[in-house]
């Protein structure tokens, strides 16, 4: 018997546009968890379905223009990555005070910390996780882009250069740069 291969990217992009509407549900499947980590990191978890939501029917709208020379993974996260930067120009501050209620009473930050201590595997996880993520909070948002691009999203450095319309020795550059800030940064709290 033979393995059946599972088609690929642009082979479910051109039966959907034959008519075969599961292969975009396959589609979209194979990508979601992906774009949604994406989505997470640059407009925050509260956001990040909405971004993927509407990136994803940008998508189905303009499937039509897809290449199919190119990475569907790309294009996607591309128009995603722009679907997450207007939803961060609208974005307003909150102002906390705003979330008093008329006694003075702000039930928000009254309910962040919880003051029981963590057990000490718990603690040391989570200060290195702190650690790791103030280390990449000190990056320069390109750079820290292109780190959770790569790591992450799993993209290529070339994927990157794409969605980011950037050159690939660009992208490279702040990749070195910021591995070598993290490194440093990170060394020095040990």
């Amino acid at each position: 018997m033979e393995a059946q291969t599972q088609p690929t990217d642009a082979e479910l992009v051109a039966a959907y546009l034959k008519g075969d509407e599961e292969s975009l549900a396959v589609l979209f499947s194979r990508h979601l968890d992906s774009a949604h980590l994406f989505a997470r990191t640059l407009v925050g978890p509260s956001e990040a379905e909405d971004a993927v939501s509407e990136a994803s029917i940008k998508v189905w709208r303009n499937l039509k223009k897809f290449d199919p020379q190119k990475k569907f993974k790309t294009w996607f996260i591309a128009i995603l990555k722009n679907t997450c930067l207007d939803m961060l120009r609208k974005k307003q501050p909150t102002v906390f005070s705003d979330l008093e209620n008329d006694d003075g009473e702000n039930q928000f930050l009254d309910s962040l910390a919880d003051d029981a201590p963590l057990p000490p595997e718990f603690a040391d996880a989570a200060l290195a996780s702190e650690m790791v993520r103030a280390a990449l909070l000190k990056l320069a948002p390109k750079n820290r882009l292109v780190i959770q691009m790569y790591y992450f999203d799993q993209l290529t450095l070339q994927e990157i250069a794409d969605i980011l319309e950037e050159s690939v020795n660009t992208i490279k550059s702040r990749f070195r740069r910021a591995l070598f800030t993290l490194k440093n940064d990170l060394s020095l709290k040990k």
